[in-house]
């Protein structure tokens, strides 16, 4: 696979140039973790804002908003201490993911490893819209 994107600037269309060898979809999962996992890694680097986190997609009660916090946040876009917490606990666990997946490894469940898994890729397709700076 080669991926040649040319630099953003606001006065010209950005040019996106892939190529893709049959060799690359073999194991497209595979492919594709090495190009997320990297991305991942610099968007949580550099990132400025966050999304609104669903309580139940993150593990850690601790950072769980409460019910008075989510009604300040809907009538005045007022965040909670653990708002951008939150984000990077999901962004932590599609970074495991995406680095595990790497290796094609998901066969051991012995770790728990599995579930997890499972539970960053679901994260990575409902905050898909969100993997921005």
């Amino acid at each position: 696979m080669k991926v040649e994107i040319s630099d953003y600037n606001s006065s010209e269309e950005q040019t996106v140039d892939v190529s893709v060898e049959d060799f690359d979809v073999c194991n497209l999962d595979v492919t594709l973790s090495h190009i997320i996992h990297p991305a991942l890694v610099r968007l949580k680097a550099i990132k400025k804002s966050a999304p609104l986190v669903d309580n139940s997609d993150v593990l850690d009660l601790t950072l769980w908003m409460s019910d008075d916090e989510l009604k300040k946040y809907y009538e005045f876009g007022d965040t909670d201490l653990n708002f951008y917490n939150r984000w990077d606990w999901v962004l932590d666990e599609m970074i495991w993911t995406f680095n595990r997946a790497k290796d094609g490894n998901y066969t051991s469940k012995d770790d728990g490893g599995f579930e997890r898994m499972e539970r960053g890729f679901k994260l990575f397709g409902k905050y898909y819209t969100a993997l921005w700076e």
